[in-house]
């Protein structure tokens, strides 16, 4: 069906935020159909012929996120009337042979829902997403939702295993989808495509990291990024190698020269260490300490004794010196 589409290109910022979309919209798929308020869209699609069902529950489905967007709060009308923009262009679209517009469709619900129109009408803004546009949308969103499975399971304590690399080879290739798309122009769809080339890079380190990788880093977006990453891994393995080379050469010595020169250098040290522990039983617990105590004092009394004995003779010695000088003195000057 062909619809009047807007000149402007599409703002790209809600993708900033796609985790809590996400999150919202699983909760308006698993309870939409519970909720009383959205009951009024019956009456909204009776004048839709073929696939009446599909419609209610899409209308169903927009009315209960808007309300979960709006009790949250986390960001401006304007970011929100982008996603559900993209949100309800991307499920009518998907309903075979879709005979309305997402604009129309918004504005047919607000004429037959008064309660809606009063509380949301100026606050959510619909308008109609070109094919090719929406198409871009479609795989930067299922870029976001592999970011997030990959995310949420390393987060997580779920014990099972999921392939971490197709994951990764899955994201590689919605990336350079939208990359190609980008080469074109959209200023927009490029900065929501940096974002989430930051956000990669940051579950990259985080996935290295976890053990639930199996030791198998992420594949990066980019070329040059893989290149740099591949040297990274290649030195790590050679130093890891290098690491259990060292390991095991100590293991190896112990069968020649090695083990022979450790023995040499072991068994003096337990012989003096081994003297040392006897010499202190000795000195402490038996009579070996008192005999040593004794001796070191008669030695010490000796020593006292020596030279209290030195010092008397050098007394006596200087004292007949000074007899002799005396007597000398005495002679040289007798009268004759």
């Amino acid at each position: 069906m062909s619809c009047p589409y807007d000149d402007e290109k599409g703002n790209y910022d809600f993708f900033s935020y796609m985790d809590k979309y996400m999150k919202l919209d699983k909760d308006a798929d698993l309870n939409y159909s519970n909720d009383n308020y959205s009951n009024t869209c019956d009456s909204v699609i009776h004048d839709y012929p073929g696939n009446i069902e599909k419609y209610i529950n899409v209308c169903k489905n927009f009315k209960y996120l808007i309300k979960l967007l709006y009790n949250e709060k986390f960001h401006s009308d304007s970011i929100y009337s982008d996603y559900l923009s993209y949100w309800l262009n991307d499920k009518l679209s998907a309903i075979p042979d879709n005979i309305t517009c997402a604009k129309f469709f918004y504005q047919t619900i607000k004429t037959k829902d008064r309660t809606f129109n009063s509380t949301y009408s100026s606050r959510v803004n619909v308008h109609n997403i070109k094919p090719d546009d929406l198409s871009t949308l479609r795989t930067l969103y299922t870029l976001h939702k592999k970011y997030n499975e990959i995310s949420n399971f390393i987060d997580s304590r779920d014990s099972k295993e999921i392939d971490f690399m197709h994951l990764s080879n899955e994201c590689n290739q919605k990336y350079k989808e939208v990359e190609a798309v980008c080469s074109q122009g959209n200023v927009h769809l490029c900065n929501a495509l940096k974002n989430f080339e930051r956000k990669y890079k940051e579950l990259i380190a985080k996935s290295t990291i976890s053990n639930k990788c199996g030791n198998k880093p992420l594949i990066p977006l980019k070329e040059d990024e893989t290149a740099s990453q591949q040297d990274s891994t290649f030195l790590d393995e050679r130093q890891t190698s290098r690491l259990s080379e060292l390991k095991v050469e100590p293991s190896v010595g112990l069968k020649g020269g090695s083990y022979i020169d450790i023995q040499n250098i072991i068994i003096p040290v337990f012989a003096i260490l081994g003297m040392c522990l006897a010499s202190f039983i000795l000195y402490k617990f038996t009579s070996f300490r008192s005999c040593i105590s004794f001796r070191i004092k008669r030695k010490k009394t000796f020593w006292n004794n020596l030279d209290d004995e030195s010092d008397h003779l050098l007394d006596a010695s200087e004292y007949e010196h000074n007899i002799s000088e005396n007597m000398s003195y005495h002679f040289s000057y007798k009268p004759a």
